[in-house]
Order: structure tokens, then sequence, then C-alpha cells
């Protein structure tokens, strides 16, 4: 991740960012992606982790290389109003999410 942060990029594509990782440091980075966006960067992440997915604004899924949905994830729902965490915070754009 430092590498492509390095250039302080207006877009970040996030490729499993959460993959091979404990769930501690996967919310580290997940913490790090909301920084991100709300430092006004655009992040597009893929992931195959409905929940991973579910810290975006939209999902986008896809099966067989088309879009067999497209949503809009509420932000109605507060993290403290949430303590499972589903709805958690929304550091990215979309999430594109692969079926299987």
């Amino acid at each position: 991740m430092a590498r492509a942060l390095v250039t302080d990029p207006l877009l970040i594509l996030a490729d499993e960012p959460t993959g091979d990782l404990d769930s501690r440091t996967g919310e580290e980075v997940l913490d790090l992606l909301e920084q991100l966006h709300d430092a006004n960067r655009t992040i597009v992440m893929v992931t195959h982790d409905r929940q991973v997915a579910r810290h975006a604004r939209r999902i986008v899924t896809f099966r067989d290389g088309h879009i067999v949905k497209d949503e809009a994830v509420s932000r109605a729902t507060s993290p403290a109003a949430d303590p499972e965490g589903a709805a958690g915070p929304r550091p990215c754009e979309a999430a594109l999410v692969s079926g299987r």
C-alpha cells in the first residue's frame, strides 16, 4: 500500500485490500481507506468479501463478466447504532464484488 500512496494519488484502486490479513489488520486497512476517502481520494475496491464490500457507498456485483447487481449502500446506519459493524464506515466510492 505504501508504494501506491507515495505519489498522493486522487484515485486508489484497492484489489482485495484485506485479503490474507487477520481481522485486526484488515480493520486498520479499512480505517486507512476511510481516512483517504475523507481526504477527497476516490477509492475503488475489488473484493470477494461482502462484509468488506459493505464499507463502500456502492456495491457492483459481477458474475461471468457481467454486472448482475448495482446497489447503493445506505449511510443512514451509524456504527454506534450498529454494534455488529455490518454497516460500518463507508470509505470507498464503489466495491466491485465478483460472484462465485
